[in-house]
């Protein structure tokens, strides 16, 4: 993700944990987050939550990935969290690349 990004002109952070992400987001301004549901130490939507009630990341677009064999059941609890959208990993580049487009207006 972070390559395709990178060559679509977007600059790029990245976090491996939640809390060390929710960590960056208290000293950071991002226009928009791409967590990942399955995290090493706190669940995506628990950073997805959290993320809404950190000033300033209210109306942030969050995209919400994953790979789930229940993408609607996965969707809807990405919408549940606040999160903008949410995206299998199974997507390949360029819808990637659109739905971070989108999201970002």
């Amino acid at each position: 993700m972070r390559y395709l990004l990178d060559d679509g002109g977007f600059d790029v952070a990245e976090e491996s944990l939640g809390r060390e992400a929710l960590g960056r987001l208290g000293r950071e301004r991002f226009d928009l987050l791409v967590v990942d549901l399955h995290l090493p130490d706190i669940s995506g939507l628990d950073v997805c939550r959290r993320a809404r009630e950190q000033s300033g990341y209210a109306s942030v677009p969050i995209l919400l990935m994953s790979a789930v064999s229940e993408a609607d059941e996965a969707s809807k609890l990405a919408s549940d969290a606040g999160a903008t959208a949410f995206l299998p990993d199974s997507a390949d580049g360029d819808a990637f690349v659109g739905a971070v487009r989108k999201a970002l207006g």
